[in-house]
């Protein structure tokens, strides 16, 4: 390009500014139309944001320091719900059509999700609280073994922390109760793990999910070291394990027990199969019922065991399944000897996987 084409361009521009100054009306200032995909990633940054606000565990995980535990109350779910709403409604005013791919695919990510907060919220006294695959309970372990203890200001932390646990179980409690007020129970089968774990959480202090573990305070002075280990031991026998104990004591009881349902599943609960309906589309993302994810679910078992069906046919072996499996588990050729073998094993496994990959 010669060097009279930035000029030219520049006049360009200058001109095509001027003319749209010119067609404004006099006192008026032009209004910048948003732009979409700016639209669209600030949605997504200010939902972000409400979930880093509201999540511990997420907080830690993402680097950032965690000063408070999750509110598990109504009314807390009630205020997600509410701004879910303003952000849907602001996301349903955004043109797909003028978005590429990538954002689009967002935005639909993003109503979806916003959409089955919102319902959610009608659901608040279904969602599973103490299941041991499904609760708040389990992410207290993995909160407290992330806190730092590297300073006299990383203990005052981590004892304030520690300080929240109470209300939270009572949290919890209050949540069993308004199930219970409501039919909701947690079913019979899973009633031991359930007060298992709870038992296991309210461990002497010393041993404990809020102990801080073999060396984590190596770099605290001998003075800090004591006032972590007291201010531990004060919280976790005055507070903390009585609330954890009351709350297994109220699972144990009998007006409890004998409510509780021998079936699994949420279709027994009051509303339970409109629950289950809401659930299956919130954790599939997909707009599907229930039955016709139980109908895939047979049709992939199946498939599944006519390839297994077609290995053994392949190795040549004529048993039956059930005796393949007792062979998988026995045969000494499916142990590895050493590190070495373990090592070429996976190596070999992970360039199969991308070997299928990039077919």
């Amino acid at each position: 390009m010669s060097s009279s084409g930035p000029l030219r361009l520049s006049i360009y521009v200058l001109f095509a500014a001027l003319s749209v100054a010119a067609c404004q009306a006099p006192g008026t200032e032009s209004v910048a139309t948003p732009d979409p995909a700016d639209q669209v990633a600030e949605l997504a940054r200010e939902v972000w944001q409400r979930r880093l606000e509201r999540s511990a565990l997420l907080r830690v995980r993402e680097g950032l320091p965690a000063e408070r535990l999750d509110d598990l109350g109504y009314q807390a779910s009630a205020e997600d719900a509410r701004l879910a709403a303003e952000l849907l409604e602001r996301a349903r005013a955004v043109e797909p059509e003028a978005l590429g791919e990538t954002d689009r695919l967002t935005l639909e990510s993003l109503i979806w999700d916003l959409e089955t907060s919102v319902e959610g919220l009608e659901w608040f006294w279904h969602e599973s609280v103490l299941t041991p695959y499904s609760t708040p309970l389990g992410q207290l372990r993995p909160l407290f073994a992330a806190q730092p203890l590297d300073s006299a200001e990383a203990v005052d932390a981590y004892l304030s922390l520690l300080d929240q646990v109470p209300a939270f179980v009572e949290a919890l409690a209050r949540r069993v109760e308004g199930q219970v007020e409501r039919g909701i129970y947690v079913p019979r089968p899973a009633l031991p793990a359930c007060i298992g774990l709870i038992r296991a959480l309210a461990a002497p202090s010393e041993v404990g999910p809020f102990a801080p573990g073999e060396g984590r305070p190596a770099g605290l002075d001998a003075a800090e070291r004591e006032r972590l280990e007291a201010g531990i031991a004060t919280r976790v026998e005055d507070r903390i394990n009585p609330a954890l104990n009351a709350l297994a004591e109220r699972l144990e009881g009998e007006d409890y027990t004998q409510s509780a349902p021998e079936g699994v599943g949420a279709r027994q609960w009051p509303r339970g199969e409109e629950y289950y309906r809401y659930a299956a589309r919130r954790f599939t993302t997909m707009d599907v019922e229930p039955e016709a994810i139980h109908e895939i679910g047979h049709q992939l078992v199946a498939e599944l065991e006519e390839a297994m069906a077609q290995v053994r046919r392949e190795v040549g072996f004529e048993g039956s399944r059930e005796e393949f499996h007792v062979m998988l588990r026995e045969d000494p050729r499916f142990f590895p000897q050493s590190a070495e073998e373990v090592a070429e094993r996976l190596t070999q496994a992970g360039e199969d996987f991308e070997a299928v990959v990039d077919r």
